[in-house]
């Protein structure tokens, strides 16, 4: 994603090729591009997390990339992109298990928005919260809600009905 805060894209090889990057560099939507660098530091540092061979060092630990991001994704203060924003400010607390800071985000500037995918997607990490509190009746309205049959509802169903560990998973 450098390549798109520079403007400077690659005469050759897959992101050459990439349409959706061109047209990025063509439309010169800075905002657009921002929140997709954000977006993809964001996706990077949670899956680098969850990957069962990840061992945290000392550093690690700090959540320093975590924490900028959260930080940037509050300090956006535009309107086209606000939501998307705070979609990746609960991903970045989430991860961290800032659980609280996931619930006032979600009260204070998420919960009465218009019903859309990206409120839904931030729903989703509520339901979450709920279900590590064992607050499972609350899980299960958050889910029927935002109607995710088909996702974490399920996922959540599995892990209360027989715990299974991952060798018996597999």
């Amino acid at each position: 994603m450098e390549y798109l805060s520079t403007g400077n894209v690659p005469d050759t090889g897959e992101i050459a090729g990439n349409t959706f990057v061109r047209f990025l560099m063509e439309q010169s939507d800075r905002e657009a591009v921002n929140y997709l660098i954000l977006a993809k530091k964001c996706e990077a540092a949670r899956e680098k997390r969850a990957d069962k061979w990840w061992y945290p060092t000392k550093e690690d630990m700090d959540n320093k990339d975590l924490t900028a991001i959260l930080e940037e994704a509050l300090g956006y203060n535009g309107k086209v992109f606000k939501l998307r924003y705070l979609l990746q400010a609960m991903r970045a607390a989430f991860t961290m298990q800032q659980y609280d800071l996931c619930l006032k985000l979600w009260d204070e500037q998420i919960k009465d928005l218009p019903e859309s995918s990206v409120k839904n997607m931030c729903e989703e990490y509520i339901g979450g919260i709920d279900f590590r509190r064992d607050d499972y009746q609350t899980v299960i309205l958050h889910y029927a809600i935002i109607m995710q049959t088909s996702g974490s509802i399920w996922w959540c169903d599995d892990m209360m009905a027989e715990k299974k560990s991952d060798i018996n998973r597999i």
